[in-house]
């Protein structure tokens, strides 16, 4: 299972995507999406909603995967889930213990409660939910470097979109947030990885120490979804 975990990080991003679902009224570029001409329409292509959401906030969910879907560079990820035949179940589960977890083996995304259900927050755990498929049973909370690479993802997501602060550096020293921040423009920028490129990712790796995500680092696990999808 992969926690998105109460983290002052997270409550910083979290106030920066809710500010700027406002301001700009929903998701991306909907008008050229090929999952479908409505978010209800794009949201069943590869989800289905479970138990606990209540109706008042299905609609809030639907916004919050759309925004996803229409995304530049998450739309790639989308692409990947559409294509399964097991869509992925949205719940609230009050006993996961943090605002939102994805569990590979059920394929479902769940919410502590119903206030969690936010942009930034579903944006990580579908991130998971690529790499599932990207991955497969290699996938678990025993290796560090998948977490990595969703923060690594969604910070470059963020880049490219000119948003800050960076997901990946937070609370870490000021010498290692420095390094993240230029390796993360660097690859905003990108359009493919070079060896050095990689070289300077498992450094990274190997530097983070978030006290919040625990498991051992495998070299022989390279950021295929990152390499594949987001670096193009």
């Amino acid at each position: 299972m992969i926690d998105h975990i109460d983290h002052p990080a997270n409550t910083t991003i979290d106030e920066i995507y809710v500010y700027n679902q406002q301001s700009w009224g929903g998701g991306g570029t909907t008008g050229t999406s090929p999952f479908g001409k409505t978010p209800e329409e794009r949201f069943g292509r590869a989800c289905k909603i479970g138990d606990g959401i209540m109706e008042e906030y299905k609609g809030t969910l639907i916004s919050a995967v759309d925004y996803f879907a229409t995304t530049p560079l998450y739309s790639d990820l989308y692409g990947i889930l559409a294509t399964r035949v097991t869509k992925i179940t949205f719940q609230v589960d009050p006993l996961i213990g943090t605002p939102a977890r994805y569990d590979g083996k059920t394929n479902t995304i769940s919410f502590r409660t119903v206030t969690d259900i936010i942009d930034y927050n579903t944006n990580e755990e579908l991130v998971h939910a690529a790499q599932k498929v990207m991955y497969g049973s290699k996938m678990t909370n025993d290796i560090k470097n998948f977490e990595f690479e969703a923060k690594v993802i969604q910070d470059i997501v963020s880049e490219r979109l000119g948003f800050r602060p960076f997901r990946g550096n937070w609370g870490l020293s000021d010498s290692f947030a420095s390094e993240y921040e230029d390796f993360i423009e660097l690859l905003g920028a990108k359009k493919e990885l070079t060896e050095k490129d990689l070289q300077v990712y498992f450094e990274l790796l190997s530097d983070w120490s978030n006290p919040e995500y625990k498991g051992d680092i495998e070299f022989s696990i390279l950021p295929i979804l990152l390499m594949t999808y987001i670096v193009f």
